[in-house]
């Protein structure tokens, strides 16, 4: 199971441009005003669209620049060093209408590489992936310009690889990350896994399950942070709520019946709980978790209406999450992403079965006529060297 375990490249050097602000370039000949923009390790089919928020005002004969324009929102801090909380919140602004940007351009990506061919001089942009439906990568907003270095006229090119990280803070955020989940079931009868890829149990047996999660990667003021998962059992498994727990890194947050909020010894609450038919809804406070994946545990047992044979008792999870951080509000138990029709949520699903068996035994002399033995008594085992009586 794959987590997201460090963050740790800094912001590119080619991201710290905008100190460009106060700047006025003088040269012997006309600037060049061509350059290209090139976002690698995008998944084919992914819509880029490219904001452009700063522009280079030049002089008649285009050897000098005498200013900038801005679109309104889009200033920094530090122009020398934008963050990654002050790049989404412009990216959400954008997106929501709230900032009008010079000039927007939108694209389809063929291929793993996306390239803009810039015509007007030194400029900012903000890129914005959406992946394609089915995908499973989240692409976290992406600052570029393109600009004058030292004294030359050249304008430099713009590059940037998405499997790199933001800095902010004391941390970094990656520019994509790929959440996914999976499932994992222990049944009683055959702790060891020994009977092949199936895990087995006899009615009344409790079965333990773990989900795995490796979670989206949101900037810290992304106004989208879904982060959600619903688990569903066959009737043929009873579920224990009471036995949900989740552990993340050291910590264990068990639900407070009174609220059905997930909550530590110490009362901090990491998320909220639904109780369906037979499973249930968790709805994770993103900013909680601080980049660590949560581990959820739980059991079920096997009842009488539990599937003989080969079909199994089926249990299926799905993670539910946003492709886009900056367009929408978060999903939660009161606003369940299952229930909506938006673009911008994505969910990945697994599922684990349980498998029992029903057995008849007739036990006879070794007559010709096979004749039942009366009052014959004998045991049934689990494993080769039948310790483990069933």
């Amino acid at each position: 199971m794959k987590r997201f375990k460090k963050l740790a490249s800094m912001l590119m050097s080619l991201m710290m441009v905008l100190g460009m602000s106060a700047v006025t370039v003088n040269a012997a000949g006309p600037l060049d005003k061509t350059a290209k923009i090139t976002i690698e390790n995008v998944e084919d089919g992914s819509t880029v669209k490219l904001y452009k928020i700063w522009q280079a005002n030049y002089n008649a004969s285009g050897d000098s620049i005498t200013g900038w324009n801005k679109a309104d929102g889009t200033n920094f801090a530090d122009n020398s060093k934008p963050t990654a909380e002050e790049i989404n919140t412009i990216a959400a602004g954008l997106q929501a209408g709230t900032i009008t940007a010079l000039d927007t351009k939108e694209s389809t990506v063929s291929g793993t590489t996306y390239t803009y061919d810039v015509t007007d001089g030194a400029s900012a942009y903000i890129a914005v992936i959406t992946s394609k439906n089915g995908s499973d990568t989240i692409y976290n907003p992406i600052l570029l310009s393109v600009k004058y270095a030292g004294d030359s006229t050249d304008l430099s090119d713009a590059t940037i690889n998405t499997t790199s990280n933001y800095l902010y803070g004391a941390k970094t955020v990656a520019k994509s990350s790929k959440p996914n989940v999976d499932k994992k079931a222990e049944a009683t009868t055959d702790p060891t896994g020994n009977n092949g890829d199936h895990e087995t149990g006899k009615v009344g047996d409790t079965v333990t399950y773990t989900l795995d999660i490796a979670m989206p990667v949101y900037p810290s003021n992304a106004t989208n942070k879904t982060f959600y998962i619903t688990d569903n059992l066959a009737e043929g498994l009873t579920f224990n709520y009471d036995s949900l727990t989740v552990k993340v890194g050291d910590t264990t947050y068990t639900i407070d019946t009174d609220t059905d909020e997930l909550k530590d010894t110490d009362g901090n609450v990491i998320g909220k709980t639904v109780k369906n038919d037979n499973g249930f809804d968790i709805s994770f406070d993103y900013d909680k978790l601080n980049y660590v994946a949560p581990v959820v545990t739980y059991t079920a047992v096997i009842n009488e209406k539990a599937v003989i044979g080969e079909t199994g008792n089926e249990n299926k999870v799905t993670l539910y999450y946003t492709n886009n951080p900056t367009s929408g509000n978060t999903y939660d138990t009161e606003n369940k992403p299952q229930n909506q029709e938006d673009e911008n949520i994505q969910k990945k699903e697994d599922e684990e079965k349980v498998y029992t068996y029903q057995v008849s035994f007739k036990k006879t002399d070794d007559s010709d006529e096979k004749k039942p033995l009366a009052g014959a008594v004998f045991g049934i085992y689990s494993d080769r060297d039948c310790t483990k009586l069933v």
